[in-house]
């Protein structure tokens, strides 16, 4: 194979690819990393109708995220939180005050929500191959666009803030990704992507890899960026961090973890949105190589 970002054609084996049972079309992998570019990689390649088919028929979001969304947003407040995070950043790198804002691959609409408390101004838009996502973003007074980035041409030059969470790490061709989000942007828009951070100790510490592609850590995060005439105005790792527990690789502490944290989030469902910031999510902690990279972006100026 080569490698999904410089085709490269050598590659050191990391580890066992770990897929869920029900993700039949990552079985049986590997991770690699490229020995050129040092991106960390599923040994396999798909098709776009294979990824595009496997998540508007296979990917069991609801049971990921245990939403519900009638009890929309209180259902998934991890993620509404993730947004006031992203918000709160682009607050403290003073960057203009958003018009447009485009969440591609928005879930349910709890990232999109969360963002929008802070900029109650802007036109927003999700994107997302649910349709089961439309009559919520409705309610909200949001624009719904069924599909990927392939489907939102109209948008192009037009989007001051593009929110990508957790979907750069499931892209067939980053390349091919990086330039038509970048094309998306307003002359003064930004990026605003993240995803796991998967440097080697996270990694090993990971319950599952499935349904990641490309695996990123900071530095070849950095180099895709630049290497496509972006600027980078901030990069790091945020959130929660793995401890060494995580990195024992023992089913049944990963699955008690789950359980607590289940058992967590169905004890938020009465707590006020304006007390979800003592939730403890932890999402606005950075450095010290956290679960996650948060990166924002924008066109160079030359």
């Amino acid at each position: 194979m080569k490698c999904h970002l410089c085709n490269h054609t050598e590659f050191d084996d990391l580890m066992a690819y770990r897929a869920v049972s029900n993700d039949v079309i990552f079985q049986n992998s590997r991770l690699v990393k490229c020995k050129r570019c040092g991106l960390n990689q599923i040994n396999r390649t798909f098709t776009q109708a294979t990824l595009t088919d496997y998540y508007q028929n296979q990917y069991d979001r609801d049971s990921i995220y245990q939403v519900s969304p009638e009890n929309f947003p209180k259902d998934n407040l991890f993620s509404v939180s993730r947004g006031r995070a992203l918000a709160k950043l682009h607050q403290k790198l003073a960057l203009p005050t958003p018009k447009t804002v485009c969440d591609l691959g928005c879930g349910y609409g709890h990232l999109l929500y969360g963002f929008s408390q802070f900029f109650p101004q802007a036109h927003y838009t999700g994107v997302e191959y649910d349709p089961n996502t439309e009559a919520i973003l409705k309610r909200l007074n949001f624009d719904f666009k069924l599909g990927g980035i392939d489907d939102i041409d109209e948008l192009r030059g037009k989007v001051d803030v593009l929110i990508t969470s957790h979907v750069f790490e499931h892209v067939v061709d980053p390349n091919q990704f990086v330039d038509q989000c970048k094309n998306l942007l307003s002359p003064q828009g930004v990026f605003i992507w993240e995803m796991p951070n998967s440097d080697p100790f996270n990694l090993a510490c990971e319950r599952r890899h499935s349904p990641h592609i490309c695996l990123w850590d900071i530095d070849t995060l950095r180099k895709v960026l630049e290497n496509h005439g972006l600027t980078v105005l901030f990069l790091d790792t945020a959130g929660k961090k793995y401890s060494f527990v995580d990195s024992l690789e023992k089913g049944i502490i990963k699955t008690a973890g789950l359980f607590i944290q289940n058992m967590f989030q169905k004890e938020t469902n009465n707590i006020s949105l304006s007390d979800k910031d003592a939730i403890g999510f932890k999402l606005d902690l950075y450095g010290n190589n956290r679960r996650n990279l948060r990166v924002i972006a924008r066109k160079s100026d030359k």
